[in-house]
């Protein structure tokens, strides 16, 4: 009995040793899903992925206190990454969209309330958090891949090419 519960945690411990922050996401492209349901007049599949968002929601955040609490460095080292670290705001959003499900749907407005409490609190402190964390930091951005910066203030504009606009008429 001992053993099981030790392969367990073991195969616990791989599952969230790595977990990207952004899994969030899942909660809240369901319950976006899930209200724009209610809101076609399609009741049944807008409850049922509710119901469905809240068991994903808790087993989410049952994982995330499992990482914190077994692997609490590397979770740090995520908030402090500029690939990982907007990820984190993936919790704020769906935890804001389940609190609209709880009122929206089950008619609970305290359930709706905390989390939306919850959702302000963790997007004040991420926020001003991750973000002053990546201004202190000593380490430059990376020159490949994540940016801060949106896309389109990185947009330039093609090469010219050599052919006149009648080229591209003749084509």
């Amino acid at each position: 009995m001992i053993r099981r519960g030790r392969e367990y945690t073991a195969q616990l411990d791989s599952a969230v040793q790595d977990l990207a922050p952004a899994y969030f996401a899942l909660v809240m492209a369901t319950g976006i899903v899930s209200l724009t349901a209610q809101a076609m007049g399609i009741p049944l599949l807008a409850r049922s992925l509710f119901w469905l968002n809240a068991a994903f929601y808790g087993v989410l955040w049952f994982l995330t206190v499992w990482r914190i609490l077994r692997f609490g460095r590397r979770l740090g080292a995520d908030l402090k990454d500029y690939q990982r670290g907007p990820g984190f705001f993936s919790v704020v959003a769906g935890s804001a969209i389940l609190g609209s499900q709880f009122i929206l749907l089950a008619k609970d407005e305290t359930m709706g309330m905390l989390l939306w409490g919850l959702a302000m609190a963790l997007w004040l402190t991420l926020n001003y958090g991750i973000f002053t964390i990546f201004t202190i930091q000593k380490t430059n951005l990376p020159s490949k891949g994540a940016s801060l910066a949106p896309s389109f203030w990185r947009w330039s504009p093609p090469n010219p090419s050599p052919c006149s606009p009648r080229c591209w008429m003749s084509t």
